[in-house]
C-alpha cells in the first residue's frame, strides 16, 4: 500500500520537531562546521538550534543545541538512527584565543561526553581563521577551520566555508572518517536551510539563531 506523501511529510516533520523540543528541554561542544567543530563559539547568551534528517526509508535524524556563556559554549545533542537506537549527549567548548586580525580563534572542547549517540565522545582542538575575500564580489565569509581530535574524532579534522550572496554559504568538512558537505540558504534573519551530504547521505534541515 503506498502512503500518501502528505502523511510521509508530516511523520518526518514531527520527529525532526520531537527530536528539537528534547534538546531544549534539557537546557541547551562548539559552533560547528557540518559535524566538525570550529574554533568559534556562539556569543554568549545566544541559542543556536539545528536539526537534520534523511528523507528516506530510515530516516535518521540529528538535533543539536547550543548556548554560548561567557568564554563557553554548551551544547547538547540528539540521534535517532531508527529502531529504538536513540540517544543524547552533551559537550562542551572553552575558548581559549578570539580571532583578531592577527590570531585565529582557538577552542578545546569535548562533545557526547557521556558517549550516548552515534557522533561519538571526542576530545578535539580547534582552530578557525577567516581569510579576505581580496575584493572579489562574490564571495564573503571565506573560513578555513583545522584541528585534531581524539576517540571519535581520530585525528586531523579539517574544512572550510564560503558565503556568496544572496544569503548562501557552502562548507566543506573531512571529519577524520569521511567527507561531508552542507550548502545552507538564509531563508529570514534567523533561519536558515540547509541540504547535507553526510558521508555520501543526503539530509535535509534547518538552524535557528536567536539572536541572529
Amino acid at each position: 500500500m503506498i502512503r500518501p506523501f502528505g502523511e510521509l511529510e508530516v511523520r518526518m516533520t514531527t520527529r525532526l520537531l520531537l527530536a528539537l523540543s528534547l534538546l531544549v528541554a534539557a537546557s541547551a561542544s562548539a559552533d560547528r562546521l557540518i559535524l566538525t567543530p570550529t574554533g568559534s563559539i556562539a556569543a554568549p547568551a545566544q541559542i543556536k538550534l539545528e536539526g537534520a534528517i534523511r528523507p528516506r526509508e530510515e530516516r535518521p535524524v540529528y538535533a543539536w543545541a547550543s548556548l554560548g556563556i561567557g568564554q563557553f559554549e554548551l551544547e547538547a545533542a540528539y540521534t535517532d538512527e531508527g529502531r529504538g537506537d536513540t540517544g543524547m549527549g552533551f559537550g562542551v567548548e572553552a575558548q581559549l584565543l578570539p580571532e583578531t586580525l592577527l590570531t585565529p580563534a582557538v577552542g578545546v572542547g569535548i562533545r557526547d561526553a557521556t558517549d550516548q549517540t552515534s557522533l561519538r565522545r571526542a576530545e578535539y582542538l580547534a582552530i578557525t581563521k577567516s581569510i579576505p575575500a581580496a575584493g572579489i564580489p562574490w564571495l564573503r565569509d571565506v573560513k578555513l577551520h583545522f584541528g585534531f581530535g581524539m576517540e571519535g574524532i581520530d585525528g586531523f579534522f579539517g574544512g572550510a566555508q564560503v558565503g556568496f550572496p544572496p544569503g548562501l554559504e557552502l562548507a566543506l568538512e573531512h571529519d577524520s572518517n569521511h567527507f561531508n558537505t552542507a550548502l545552507a540558504w538564509s531563508a529570514a534573519r534567523n533561519l536558515q536551510l540547509k541540504l547535507y551530504g553526510l558521508d555520501g547521505d543526503t539530509f535535509l534541515g534547518a538552524v535557528l539563531r536567536f539572536p541572529r
